[in-house]
């Protein structure tokens, strides 16, 4: 029988495979809407994508407690392996008619659906699938993964939308997810096999847990309701960045479109290269203390990064952005893996799976109201003295709240 960490390693490159295809064919509805019915839709497509994870972030953590995170893993893989698949035969003769507008927005909605159950599933996997030395390493193989798909899965989108079309795109998805779901298939088994042996594995026995509210796992994880706080403030501090690079490419370098994609390409490589420093060398100690430093570290550069003119230190800002972002993912996802009740876990990944989905669309919409009444760059300079302040601030809670993890 092939070993469980060798299965690891089929998942991970399955999940590379699903993650990419999924933002590929992201891509592809974005472009294909807005070209086909117009630019006022993608407020819709962006709305409908995010809608599912609202409404089932009170849920997706319960149902990952009763079924275990490997078998929603695998359903919501298989899930929407079969959505692309029907898409891809149903679309045959439609796409091109005006219905087909609202079935592509319906195929968003189901998609998203399963994908607000799998995203923070996919956080929770570790602590079934592997010893609680390791987990740390394979949160950062899965955060390095999903790094990679933004990274790559633009560059790929243009490729293959314009090689296969949008029907290509669902062929394409149906397989990866078919794969994804067949290895999630192969390691819950695996897994179950090593739990004969440990228990407490989370994995061993869904039905010795109960369903737990979100309330009540933040209300008795206070440490993790500030780092969610602040995880939330985070995201929309940050967000401003994505508009200003573009701003930047245009105003300081001659509308160079190279330009913007050395910013993104120097971005995205930072945070694959801090999220693959951590699948090789672990922190357990002071881990509290190190998410805190590097995120003091990241919000310097941040502030450096707004006074800068030449590109090259811009890249080098960007790059060191980047390595810090990856290094602190993975730190405080190992730490809201860890730290609370092993039944709280999923909970506190569906609240993070909320504030990742939510917070960047919620701060560009703030922004452009406030566009108005400032300039971009005015606006993220801001941005980033308030999240440096936020940061130092955090100091006091940390220690107060995480002092054994801290100290």
């Amino acid at each position: 029988m092939m070993s469980k960490n060798r299965y690891e390693w089929f998942m991970l490159i399955s999940q590379l495979l699903a993650q990419l295809s999924d933002k590929i064919t992201s891509l592809g509805l974005i472009w294909y809407i807005t070209t086909q019915f117009g630019e006022s839709w993608l407020t819709w497509y962006l709305v409908i994508g995010g809608l599912p994870h609202l409404l089932l972030s009170g849920y997706s953590g319960r149902v990952i407690q009763q079924w275990t995170a490997i078998k929603t893993v695998y359903y919501s893989d298989l899930a929407r392996a079969f959505l692309f698949i029907i898409s891809f035969f149903y679309f045959e003769n439609e796409l091109k008619h005006d219905s087909s507008l609202y079935m592509l927005l319906g195929l968003i909605f189901s998609v998203n659906v399963f994908s607000a159950f799998f995203n923070p599933a996919i956080l929770t996997l570790p602590l079934e699938v592997e010893d609680e030395e390791r987990v740390q390493t394979l949160t950062a193989r899965l955060t390095t993964v999903s790094s990679l798909t933004t990274v790559i899965g633009p560059l790929l989108g243009l490729v293959l939308f314009n090689q296969f079309g949008l029907k290509g795109l669902f062929v394409i998805n149906f397989i990866c997810y078919a794969v994804s779901s067949f290895f999630a298939r192969k390691l819950f088994r695996v897994s179950q096999l090593g739990s004969m042996d440990k228990k407490s594995n989370h994995s061993s026995s869904s039905s010795s847990f109960h369903s737990v509210p979100i309330w009540e796992s933040l209300s008795r994880n206070k440490l993790i309701a500030v780092m969610l706080l602040l995880f939330l403030f985070m995201n929309l501090f940050l967000s401003p960045i994505q508009v200003l690079m573009p701003v930047l490419a245009k105003n300081l370098f001659s509308k160079s479109f190279n330009v913007l994609a050395y910013m993104e390409l120097f971005f995205g490589l930072g945070v694959v290269f801090g999220g693959l420093f951590l699948s090789l060398v672990s922190i357990h100690r002071r881990e509290l203390f190190w998410v805190w430093f590097f995120l003091l570290f990241f919000s310097l550069i941040f502030v450096l990064f707004h006074f800068q003119a030449s590109l090259i230190f811009i890249l080098i800002c960007l790059l060191l952005m980047g390595v810090t972002l990856g290094l602190v993912n993975v730190l405080i996802v190992h730490l809201f893996q860890e730290h609370p009740l092993k039944t709280d876990v999923p909970n506190i990944m569906s609240v993070v799976n909320l504030i990742s989905t939510a917070s960047v669309p919620v701060s560009l919409s703030l922004l452009a109201l406030l566009q108005k009444y400032m300039s971009v760059i005015i606006l993220s300079r801001m941005s980033s003295l308030v999240l440096l302040a936020l940061v130092v601030v955090s100091v006091y809670p940390f220690k107060k709240l995480g002092k054994d993890l801290f100290q």
